[in-house]
């Protein structure tokens, strides 16, 4: 059988080892000296040779060699392709309002009191009803705004498609992406009723910090309000806690790991502040590059402190998808019933926008506008035969084809050896 070694080996020095981390198959393996020049000269038969038959089959499965004959680039192809018009799940996100009770300085959305009425409420369900035809799942992230401001609307919506899901025989569970200020405990003891399994919450800093970011309307803190509301909620759902940063607040950001500590059913996402092209906000934000050197940073720092990351599962297993763009049964909609593709393009003349209500009153997709978003990462000469290929799958779509910027993860392109690191640390505590 003649082998090659796989063209998506990484491979970081560790201590006086080296691991070898595959970004196709995720796989992560830790070798000696001797066989890392085996890898870099490209001497497969000697590399092959020094283990043993059962070893070698190890190798082969991990990914880290394959046969010659085999091209890597059509199992990641035909992997994508398959996984973004096969998806057994329905994934849909619902804007029930547009209105919010914060003043965030650096937010892109346009604050409106539009909210979702009972005939945009039938339309959306009518549109999940046709959607899910042949799904096994059917996944709603309620949204914003801030969808706790219409609060009935989640709730008649999900009567409805519990319902659905009973008449249908898929399993129908929610999230909510919320600011967390009226996530009270009324609230999530009736949502966990209605499948609610995780909430995202954003905490820009400690208290002096957060109160000033991510203030009420009427310029009142949040945070203490927000972090009991946490406390409460994580004995029955995950909360996903992101972080946003800037050049001034992550100087700050130790004090809130050491907060939220000893939180459980908690997972940390740090993310860098990113305003919308329209509003003035120049409050220091972050390149691609500094930010990724400082969110690794505070990743190490909430790992010593026992706090669940986005870096516990990012190599956990591939999603087959960069983003909503990547599958073609995600959509988000708003609540005006417009559809769109992108979760940064809310505006009604937005490039976002892939459909809406017909002369009927049924949520349809427009043929024309949806091609703007067939996103074909392998069309694109320098992802071709970039190692990073398998993980950001071409990356954003907005930043290539809208903001024409660099399209790639930071934290991929500037950060892999330490994001490799960092995990190969967490899966060797854990035995």
């Amino acid at each position: 059988m003649s082998l090659k070694f796989s063209k998506y080996n990484k491979i970081v020095k560790l201590n006086d080892e080296y691991i070898v981390f595959n970004t196709r198959t995720l796989s992560l393996l830790l070798f000696e000296q001797k066989y890392i020049d085996m890898i870099e000269n490209d001497d497969v038969k000697a590399f092959v040779d020094s283990f043993k038959p059962e070893e070698v089959d190890l190798l082969i499965e991990n990914g880290i060699i394959l046969e010659s004959d085999i091209d890597e680039l059509k199992i990641i192809k035909d992997e994508y392709w398959f996984n973004k018009y096969t998806d057994e799940t329905l994934n849909i996100s619902i804007l029930t309002t547009l209105a919010c009770n914060f003043a965030c300085p650096y937010c892109f959305e346009t604050r409106r009191n539009v909210r979702l009425t009972p005939k945009i409420e039938n339309a959306i369900f009518e549109f999940i009803k046709e959607q899910s035809v042949n799904k096994k799942f059917v996944h709603v992230d309620w949204y914003g705004g801030e969808p706790l401001l219409n609060y009935d609307s989640i709730k008649s919506l999900s009567q409805k498609l519990i319902k659905l899901s009973a008449e249908r025989g898929f399993t129908y569970y929610s999230s909510i992406t919320t600011n967390g200020y009226l996530l009270n405990k009324e609230k999530i003891d009736e949502l966990v009723k209605y499948n609610l399994r995780s909430a995202q919450i954003t905490l820009d800093g400690p208290k002096e910090i957060h109160d000033k970011m991510r203030p009420l309307i009427n310029q009142e803190g949040t945070y203490d309000t927000i972090i009991n509301n946490i406390r409460y909620a994580t004995q029955f759902i995950t909360i996903n806690l992101r972080v946003n940063i800037n050049a001034e607040n992550h100087l700050k950001i130790d004090g809130l790991l050491e907060e939220i500590k000893n939180i459980p059913n908690l997972n940390l996402a740090i993310k860098a502040i990113v305003p919308a092209s329209y509003k003035e906000y120049n409050k220091d934000v972050l390149s691609a590059q500094d930010y990724a050197n400082i969110v690794i940073n505070k990743y190490k720092y909430a790992q010593r402190l026992g706090i669940n990351t986005a870096i516990d599962n990012i190599f956990e297993g591939s999603m087959h998808r960069y983003c909503i763009v990547d599958s073609d049964s995600q959509f988000i909609i708003s609540p005006t019933g417009k559809i769109f593709k992108c979760g940064e393009s809310y505006a009604d003349d937005e490039k976002g926008i892939i459909g809406g209500l017909d002369e009927n009153g049924r949520i349809v997709i427009d043929d024309q506008r949806k091609p703007f978003w067939d996103k074909d990462p392998f069309s694109f000469e320098e992802c071709k035969n970039c190692i990073l290929l398998p993980l950001c799958l071409g990356g954003c779509q907005m930043k290539r084809l809208i903001k024409k910027v660099e399209p790639c993860s930071p934290e991929y392109k500037y950060s892999l050896d330490e994001l490799i690191k960092i995990y190969y640390n967490l899966q060797n505590s854990e035995g």
